[in-house]
């Protein structure tokens, strides 16, 4: 998870310094202040809207991050894609321009998408689980498959046995 957030962190970051080259050059007068202002107003508005809490933004990778903590992984994901609604709904209602009605309408497609891969993504989670050997520090005990969180070994308890995750991903794909 580590990982995601510095590849995550790595856009933005790469825009700030961008921003700085772009103001080095404007204080030593090789742009001039009204190309300043509109490069400015464009780095603010690019980096705030790509924090949105809207799929497949930053934002939206961020939230799913700190969503893994607190939910099961397929949990997770379904409470991203509501969020996603909800946020898209509420950036539609209040920007009532055109261009950011059309650029509404394509990130509802790509939340559609998502919502209609939430099944796909976490079989796809659970078959990674299976095949891979994971050295997780901390574990878990569970009833149910579904409460499979992504950083955590479990234990899964049904019918008053328990079962190693890999036992029971083992029975769930005969």
């Amino acid at each position: 998870m580590l990982e995601e957030l510095f590849i995550l962190i790595g856009g933005p970051l790469f825009q700030e310094i961008l921003y700085l080259i772009l103001l080095v050059l404007y204080k030593i007068n090789l742009i001039s202040t009204i190309n300043f202002d509109i490069l400015n107003l464009f780095h603010k508005n690019l980096l705030y809207f790509n924090f949105l809490p809207i799929i497949p933004l930053d934002g939206s990778k961020l939230l799913l991050l700190i969503l893994e903590k607190i939910f099961p992984y397929k949990k997770s994901n379904i409470v991203l894609v509501i969020v996603s609604f909800v946020s898209i709904f509420l950036f539609a209602t209040f920007e009532k321009r055109l261009v950011f009605i059309l650029l509404a309408c394509i990130l509802i497609k790509s939340i559609v998408e998502e919502a209609n891969m939430v099944n796909i993504k976490y079989n796809k989670f659970l078959v990674e689980r299976y095949l891979k050997d994971f050295n997780f520090k901390k574990g878990k005990s569970i009833n149910s498959i579904e409460k499979i969180k992504r950083s955590r070994k479990h234990k899964i308890i049904e019918n008053n046995r328990v079962y190693t995750e890999k036992e029971y991903l083992d029975k769930y794909f005969k």
